[in-house]
C-alpha cells in the first residue's frame, strides 16, 4: 500500500512539473506583407518600372524560448526592402543596413527587450537598449470559434490595433507561453498567437518543435553595458540612419 502511494505521488508530481511551463520551443512564422508600388518607388529612386515590382512579399519570423525567456527575430522595413530586391542588387543592399539588432521576449515581465547597434559611422560599438511593455487591444473579442493549426487548439479573436482590424488564433496549449508575432495583440488572458491576419498583412506558424533545444544562455541578454534609451528616440535614430541607407543605395543601385 505504501509503495502504491508513493508511486502515485511520484507520478502526480512529474505530471504538474510537466504542465507548469513548457521548458523550451522554437516557432517559425511566415509573414507576408503587401508593399505598395510607391514605397518601392521611393525606396529606389524611382528607378525602374514600380508596376513590375513584386506587390506581396513573404519573410519569416523565428522565436525560440527557454523558461520564460525568448528570443526572435523581427521582420524590419530593410529586410522587406532586401526581398523586393533582384539577385544582383541584395548583396549591395546588405552593406547599407544600419542596425545590429538582438530581441528578445520576458513572459514574466511581460515586456520586450530590443538591443540595437549602429553598424557603419562613427560609433559602431554602443549598444542601445529600450524595452516595450507587452501592448493589449482594447476591443480584444474571444468568441467560441475554434480549430487546430499545427495539432494545437487554437481560438478565435478579433482585435483592432493601429487603425488594422485582426483576426487573431491563439493557443493555451504552450504553458507559460505569452508571445504575439505583433505586440498589441498579444492575448489579455495569455497564450501563444499562432496566427493573425489583417488586410495588408498575416503571420502564420509553420513550424512549433516543442522538443528544440534551447540552451538558456542563447535567450539570456549577454549585454551588460547598454545605454538605455526611450522607444521614440530608438525610433528617432532608425528613421535617421534609414533616410541615411536610402540615400546610399540610391546612388548605387544598379540602373536598367
Amino acid at each position: 500500500m505504501l509503495r502504491h502511494t508513493i508511486a502515485a505521488l511520484l507520478l502526480a508530481t512529474l505530471a504538474v512539473v510537466a504542465t507548469q511551463a513548457q521548458s523550451a520551443g522554437e516557432i517559425e512564422y511566415e509573414v507576408t506583407r503587401q508593399i505598395s508600388p510607391e514605397m518601392m518607388a521611393r525606396f529606389g529612386g524611382g528607378g525602374g518600372d514600380p508596376s513590375a515590382m513584386p506587390s506581396i512579399i513573404t519573410l519569416s519570423q523565428t522565436v525560440r524560448f527557454a523558461g520564460q525567456m525568448a528570443t526572435y527575430t523581427m521582420p524590419r522595413p530593410g529586410q522587406a526592402m532586401m526581398g523586393m530586391m533582384p539577385p544582383g542588387a541584395m548583396g549591395q543592399m546588405r552593406r547599407f543596413m544600419p542596425f545590429e539588432n538582438k530581441d528578445y521576449a520576458d513572459f514574466s515581465s511581460k515586456k520586450l527587450l530590443h538591443y540595437m547597434r549602429m553598424t557603419s559611422g562613427e560609433d559602431t560599438t554602443t549598444w542601445y537598449l529600450y524595452e516595450e511593455p507587452f501592448e493589449f487591444a482594447a476591443d480584444w473579442k474571444a468568441d467560441k470559434k475554434t480549430k487546430k493549426i499545427l495539432g494545437f487548439e487554437c481560438q478565435k479573436a478579433t482585435a483592432t490595433w493601429r487603425g488594422s482590424k485582426y483576426t487573431v488564433w491563439f493557443t493555451m496549449d504552450v504553458p507559460g507561453v505569452v508571445f504575439s508575432p505583433v505586440n498589441g495583440l498579444v492575448p489579455p488572458q495569455g497564450g501563444l498567437v499562432l496566427s493573425l491576419e489583417t488586410d495588408d498583412q498575416s503571420f502564420v506558424a509553420k513550424k512549433v518543435d516543442l522538443q528544440a533545444k534551447v540552451p538558456v544562455e542563447e535567450v539570456t541578454p549577454a549585454i551588460t553595458d547598454a545605454k538605455v534609451i526611450t522607444a521614440e528616440e530608438a525610433r528617432e535614430m532608425r528613421r535617421a540612419a534609414g533616410e541615411r541607407m536610402r540615400a546610399q543605395f540610391q546612388q548605387q543601385m544598379p540602373r536598367q
